[in-house]
């Protein structure tokens, strides 16, 4: 990893730190103090002292962090992706992943803070149903899932 990634990473890494200590009830104090619940680490990362700043970085270039981090990444493509907000259209023609046979049509949808958040689908047998995009149990029914080639 080089160093301007590897700083990256760190500073990253740190903001996350600092949302979770906040959560916990911590905030900023110029001394560290357990007992209110100030951390002098608080600051933004360019504002560190340069061990705590190495800290984080030694944190952050632990290789099992890099594989952890690029094997939770996934960019879905071909039919069997999820659904996305831009492709929401009443009426559009859904099956269900587990039978494809159970086929239906989108109803609606909602969404939060700009993405697809849920699927409202009514089955051709007149049952309704919600889905959450990510738990991919629609699929495209006009499409065929890709095989593998071999």
């Amino acid at each position: 990893m080089s160093d301007e990634l590897l700083r990256r990473v760190a500073a990253i890494a740190h903001e996350c730190w600092v949302a979770k200590m906040r959560s916990e009830g911590w905030s900023y104090g110029p001394d560290y103090d357990a007992d209110r619940k100030l951390h002098d680490a608080m600051a933004p990362f360019d504002e560190l002292s340069d061990d705590d700043q190495r800290s984080a970085m030694l944190c952050a270039r632990v290789e099992e962090l890099r594989a952890t981090l690029a094997d939770a990444m996934d960019y879905p493509r071909g039919p069997d992706r999820p659904f996305f907000l831009h492709e929401m259209q009443e009426g559009r023609r859904v099956a269900a992943r587990n039978d494809r046979r159970l086929v239906g049509a989108i109803v609606g949808w909602e969404e939060a803070d700009g993405a697809l958040d849920t699927i409202h689908v009514r089955w051709d047998d007149g049952a309704t149903e919600e889905f959450n995009p990510w738990e991919q149990a629609l699929a495209r029914p006009e499409e065929e899932p890709e095989t593998a080639a071999g």
